[in-house]
């Protein structure tokens, strides 16, 4: 998809040309195409095509009379429903592209067109008689946009390159953001590394003209009315048109379509769903799965392999037309995909742990041709959501009190539960859920699951900024007891919390590559979230809809698995091998005074230090989350100063 970005002079003075070549050049990795250019005197603006992208010649879509200029990174899906509410004849819709498209859906319902669209898509729109600048995202955020707000001007980009290539943007570390990434705190989604950068959460618009700026949430799929079919085949039948209406919409048009095949229900459906459309083309689906290639922790500790090949193997042979290469990713330490993701998305992650396993995947679908890779990061909390079971004590006094004690045994007959584990599911954790909603200061302590692997300072996260920072509300309100399976999920995928797909946009751009999810499609997701629990949770068994969805699709061991395998599960081995890098790395550090206010350096040293001796006693989440996400945070805070 395209990288776009713009520069606006709100004090009225012409754009400076050497800023736009600035931001222009810093996006020279994303594609070789020459990127298209606009300008008017106080604005400029750019995109950058991608390989995968048509020729930029239909950028921008411009409309002279009305003065508006629109830039577009989109891959619209249903275009011949949104060209009929367009009144847009079908012999017409080849000749628009989507920038079109979307042009059109504004001069009809101005900022409202955000309802009507479905699919991969942000876009930055110039009325240039109102004098007004719009940027939207997608609901989901298989995109990215970011901002800076300066005194005279204002510019916004698909990554942060193009913002960090202006002299005039102060380059200081959001600390309190870094902290709350440290520490699993979601956050909203707009603040980044950068304290002068801003980011532009899914779901949300953005308006900037004369009366200031804004930004508004436009999709409230918590508020849509439940979905009531006439029986539970119906609910699959619909959940599956859903389904493969998202993935086939999103099958390569140009090059090949791949797939990051782990050995779940997520990239597994995608695979029973993907493979045969292609097949009908006379494709195939080229899967890449992550592969330990030492010793992985459940070998070191004495427990077993955790090895998703052989999962992937099953899927793919069970389904056919599906090319599976597995990826060691023995070319690339650790810290080597570290940095290599730090540079892509010039701020830390969450995945620090996943680094090299997923740069060493986009290089292997990239060097096999591939210019479409699906990912099913959303599945968790749409296609295969886990599902809530009601509460016990629902399900106790549905009779009455009469009844409390034939209900107190009909639960343990069903459940196996003893007495006291029904009388505490039944009453006292529903009345714990309740007082925690009304006193969250009750909440805190939970927290603390996260100090064993928090690699903050303590000193450092006694300071009130991060104190604050990590105590701050995501601004939802729940319902108390939210046993309904749609607020559930929904909470998880909270426009602006889950970062994955706008990192994997940019790792798309970075490797020549468009990287989607189908399972985070807009119609699919809304058809998800407005089911009843019970189709999730049937009392006995969890993620219920996909598992019906995948009978005869998926191999029994994958469809009905309940374990997971880890796709780095061969961290602390790889760790092990790279031991005299690693300590370079924290022994630089100490050497950086930000990073040693900052991290827990000593202990960082002594976690790498137990790694050399002895391997087999530093879990994976030490490694992976605790080590690792350190050093990709003091490699980031080595940009700022000695």
């Amino acid at each position: 998809m395209n990288a776009l970005f713009g520069l606006w002079q709100t004090d009225g003075a012409p754009v400076d040309p050497a800023r736009v070549s600035r931001m222009t050049d810093s996006l020279n990795f994303w594609g070789t195409e020459p990127p298209a250019l606009w300008r008017d005197n106080s604005l400029a603006l750019g995109c950058q095509p991608g390989p995968a992208d048509p020729p930029n010649a239909a950028q921008p879509a411009h409309h002279p009379a009305s003065d508006l200029t629109l830039m577009a990174s989109a891959r619209l899906i249903h275009r011949g429903e949104l060209a009929a509410a367009l009144s847009i004849p079908p012999a017409d819709l080849p000749a628009y592209s989507d920038g079109q498209l979307l042009l059109t859906a504004w001069q009809r319902w101005g900022i409202d067109c955000v309802h009507h669209l479905n699919g991969d898509w942000h876009f930055a729109l110039w009325d240039g008689a109102a004098r007004r600048l719009f940027l939207a995202r997608d609901q989901h955020g298989t995109s990215s946009l970011y901002y800076h707000r300066g005194n005279d001007l204002f510019a916004f980009a698909s990554t942060q390159k193009p913002l960090l290539a202006l002299p005039s943007l102060p380059q200081q570390p959001n600390l309190a953001r870094i902290a709350q990434m440290l520490n699993g705190v979601m956050g909203d989604g707009s603040q980044t590394g950068y304290g002068s950068i801003s980011r532009l959460p899914p779901a949300h618009w953005l308006l900037l003209d004369a009366d200031g700026l804004r930004v508004n949430r436009y999709w409230y799929p918590e508020n849509l009315p439940k979905i009531h079919l006439r029986d539970d085949k119906a609910y699959v039948e619909a959940f599956l048109h859903h389904y493969q209406a998202a993935v086939e919409s999103r099958l390569a048009a140009k090059g090949k379509t791949g797939l990051m095949l782990s050995g779940g229900l997520d990239s597994g459906s995608l695979a029973a769903l993907a493979a045969p459309a292609l097949a009908k083309r006379g494709e195939l689906l080229h899967a890449f799965t992550s592969v330990p290639v030492g010793q992985t922790a459940a070998d070191l500790a004495g427990g077993g392999p955790l090895n998703e090949g052989p999962l992937a193997g099953a899927i793919a042979d069970a389904i056919g037309h599906i090319r599976l290469t597995p990826v060691g990713a023995a070319d690339i330490s650790p810290l080597a995909g570290i940095e290599r993701m730090l540079w892509v998305h010039d701020e830390p992650s969450y995945p620090a742990g996943n680094s090299y396993w997923l740069a060493a995947i986009y290089a292997a679908a990239q060097a096999a041709g591939v210019t479409t890779i699906f990912t099913g990061t959303a599945g968790n909390d749409t296609v295969s959501w886990r599902g809530v079971p009601p509460d016990i004590s629902q399900r106790l006094w549905a009779g009455g009190p009469v009844n409390l004690v034939d209900g107190v045994q009909a639960i343990r007959a069903r459940s196996g539960l003893s007495t006291s584990a029904v009388l505490w599911a039944a009453f006292a954790k529903p009345l714990l859920r309740q007082a925690r909603a009304r006193m969250p200061f009750l909440s805190r302590p939970r927290q603390t699951d996260w100090d064993r692997f928090n690699p903050l300072h303590p000193r450092f996260r006694q300071r009130p900024e991060i104190v604050y920072a990590l105590a701050a509300p995501d601004g939802v309100q729940m319902p108390a007891s939210p046993a309904d399976s749609g607020w559930a999920a929904w909470r998880l995928d909270l426009p602006g919390r889950w970062l994955p797909p706008t990192f994997h946009f940019e790792d798309g751009g970075a490797y020549g590559l468009d990287v989607l999810d189908p399972t985070a499609d807009r119609r699919l997701m809304d058809f998800c979230f407005a089911l009843p629990s019970e189709q999730y949770h049937n009392g006995a068994q969890d993620r219920w809809l996909i598992r019906r969805a995948m009978a005869g699709r998926l191999p029994e061991r994958v469809r009905i698995i309940r374990q997971r395998a880890r796709q780095s599960a061969d961290t602390v081995s790889r760790l092990h091998s790279h031991q005299a890098e690693i300590d370079a790395a924290i022994q630089r550090l100490t050497r950086h005074s930000l990073a040693v206010a900052v991290l827990d350096l000593p202990r960082m040293a002594a976690v790498a230090g137990q790694i050399g001796k002895n391997p087999a006693q530093i879990s994976h989440l030490t490694a992976s989350v605790f080590l690792l996400r350190g050093l990709m945070t003091g490699i980031f805070l080595e940009r700022f100063g000695p």
